[in-house]
């Protein structure tokens, strides 16, 4: 994987990573204000974003694993 594809998923995975955060943040709000539904509903979609960006991260190491080992296959 080039340096500037990587970058490009690096980012986007921060990106997702805040906007996760900034939600987590709002149903630790609800959760204090006693708003038990509002934080369900802060909690919508929330997995999915984290699975989104787990799945992300997992590609780009199989991906690296992958490079190194073409890379010291192709010095032997």
């Amino acid at each position: 994987m080039n340096l500037a594809t990587r970058a490009a998923f690096m980012t986007k995975a921060r990106h997702d990573i805040d906007k996760a955060l900034l939600q987590l943040n709002e149903v630790s709000t609800h959760l204090t204000d006693d708003a038990e539904l509002a934080a369900l509903g802060a909690l919508s979609g929330l997995s999915g974003q984290i699975q989104y960006i787990e799945t992300v991260l997992t590609i780009m190491r199989d991906l690296q694993t992958h490079q190194d080992w073409a890379e010291r296959r192709k010095q032997e």
